[in-house]
């Protein structure tokens, strides 16, 4: 029942965020729904001033009022895993040196255990949360600490898109600052580099773009990944796929089927939604050679094999335009054979046109085709991109591919 609770209430966290970026509004509300859950006396979120390098307490919960308590970024356990940004879970903070028990004497709250994790996005930390005292006679354990690690990954992006949006908003009217907004997008998503068989990437039409793309490992051999096109164009295409990777992020690192992580990003975004905003993805898992996902309203799956090519098109409507009831994903299944691989574009690249006529599912085949089997997931996509920029081709959306080889 808590792993429901946790996801309700981070779920929660991103429609509130995404209706205001007033942070300290916003997580006020959370912080209360988490430290009742996880039976805690007290909770309290430490945000990064880089202006004047400290740690100051923004928001908070429990008997006492610490908002406006500022630390050095290297005093006390808040500093240290600020430093380090790794998580701490103490039992017992009298055997702690870090532990700052001044603030204890001044306020008159016993600290007897806590547990304090970083918020980090694209290696850039925002701060650390910090939670005090089992209300019980029982300590913090690691289930406490998974659901508070997750609430801090969640907090990450949407700080880093709050960030984001700010700034596009802000200046709007100014090309160079729309560039820059630009550039802070595409850390959203993840390395061309990162596996050598997975990788891609998203080309924008315009300065912002609705398409969006991630990919990360969950177990050694198990890789969640996602790519998907929103509707409309500009910062509320760029909101509305910061919230698609949010929510994607969130239910992956549950390990949730890829039918379930669809069911779960729909009801978020069709609840909590408009009429004219929805989003088109292919969602799935990889394992070894084995391949799972469902294809949710987007452009057709290639898979390649032997000079062949299969298609897999919809298995669901896209995300936010029918209730739970009319959403019913049917997951497909590839085992990849050795020197196959898998092709996932969003429209600007099939659509996009070579002497007045579109690429198409079969000018991506014949790409594929020419492409060494000795050549790497990120080659193979550098590549593509390389040939989709030349004066001949003609696109007029964000273009954006994902390739996925086969293991040896």
């Amino acid at each position: 029942m808590l792993n429901n609770d946790i996801i309700k209430i981070l779920t929660g966290m991103l429609n509130q965020f995404s209706a205001s970026s007033n942070v300290s509004e916003n997580l006020n509300r959370i912080l209360q729904e988490i430290t009742t859950l996880i039976d805690a006396e007290a909770s309290s979120f430490f945000f990064f001033d880089s202006k004047n390098n400290v740690l100051i307490c923004q928001s908070n919960t429990g008997p006492v009022d610490i908002k406006g308590l500022t630390l050095q970024k290297n005093q006390g356990i808040v500093g240290e895993v600020f430093q380090n940004k790794k998580s701490r879970l103490i039992a017992d903070v009298k055997k702690e040196a870090n532990h700052l028990s001044k603030v204890d004497e001044k306020t008159g709250f016993q600290t007897k255990s806590l547990m304090t994790v970083p918020i980090i996005f694209d290696a850039k930390i925002y701060g650390c949360l910090q939670a005090l005292n089992k209300k019980n006679t029982d300590l913090f354990d690691e289930k406490d600490l998974q659901y508070f690690e997750l609430l801090a990954l969640n907090l990450g992006i949407i700080l880093k898109n709050v960030e984001l949006t700010e700034k596009a908003v802000l200046d709007k009217l100014i090309e160079k600052d729309i560039a820059d907004a630009r550039s802070a997008q595409t850390v959203l998503f993840p390395s061309v580099d990162l596996f050598e068989h997975i990788a891609g990437g998203v080309t924008p039409y315009r300065e912002l773009s609705g398409d969006f793309i991630d990919y990360f490992a969950v177990k050694d051999e198990k890789i969640a990944f996602i790519q998907g096109d929103v509707s409309g164009k500009g910062v509320p295409a760029t909101i509305m796929m910061s919230r698609c990777m949010s929510l994607f992020r969130l239910f992956a690192k549950q390990e949730l089927s890829a039918a379930d992580i669809a069911k779960k990003m729909n009801e978020e975004i069709y609840g909590h939604g408009t009429d004219d905003r929805f989003a088109t993805c292919v969602v799935g898992w990889l394992e070894n050679n084995k391949l799972e996902f469902v294809n949710c309203g987007h452009n057709p799956v290639l898979y390649y094999m032997n000079n062949e090519y299969k298609s897999f098109g919809s298995t669901a409507p896209p995300l936010g335009i029918v209730d739970q009831v009319g959403f019913i994903p049917d997951i497909k299944k590839i085992e990849m054979v050795k020197g196959s691989s898998v092709y996932i574009t969003t429209d600007g690249i099939t659509e996009a046109k070579i002497n007045n006529v579109e690429i198409d599912t079969k000018g991506l085949a014949s790409m594929a085709k020419t492409q060494s089997d000795n050549t790497s997931a990120p080659d193979r996509y550098k590549q593509i991109k390389n040939y989709l920029m030349k004066p001949a081709v003609e696109i007029n959306d964000d273009a954006t591919l994902l390739i996925i080889l086969s293991r040896e």
